[in-house]
């Protein structure tokens, strides 16, 4: 009876040990899992307007912008950085075009266009105008690829 008793108290202290073990290995890993996960991330974007007719947008004289329909409003973006002074640079160029711009910041849901706006930004102060405006048509080709 004493065997019996030391066995059971031997099988239940492992079993506490091991799942105390396994349980900090799953919080540990649910930690990351949930990192992962959300992939919604804040930006910066360079509004060009918001029209309440789809036919006003297409007759706009833009090479490259993004249409989001937001709250019943066609918005037409002409730049996404995630850093606020490219944002700022990108909306001078085109304010020095006499197209005023605003900077809005925006949800971007795709954790791919956020690796790829992560891999291709960087400090465009030292840019010139043309450099930058091609560096984002290819984000924005990319967020329309992604979307």
């Amino acid at each position: 009876m004493k065997r019996f008793l030391i066995t059971i108290l031997f099988t239940t202290l492992v079993s506490i040990l091991y799942g105390n073990i396994i349980f900090n290995v799953y919080k540990k890993n649910a930690t990351n899992i949930l990192e992962v996960m959300q992939s919604e991330e804040q930006v910066y974007a360079v509004l060009y307007g918001s029209y309440n007719n789809i036919d006003k947008v297409k007759n706009l004289k833009l090479n490259n912008y993004i249409i989001e329909n937001e709250d019943g409003y066609y918005r037409v973006y002409v730049g996404i950085s995630k850093n606020i002074e490219n944002a700022s640079k990108i909306r001078e160029i085109y304010n020095k075009l006499g197209k005023g711009t605003y900077i809005r910041n925006i949800v971007v849901d795709s954790i791919d266009f956020i690796d790829y706006l992560n891999s291709i930004e960087f400090n465009l102060m030292d840019k010139s105008d043309d450099e930058i405006l091609k560096i984002e048509t290819d984000i924005i080709n990319k967020y329309k690829e992604l979307k």
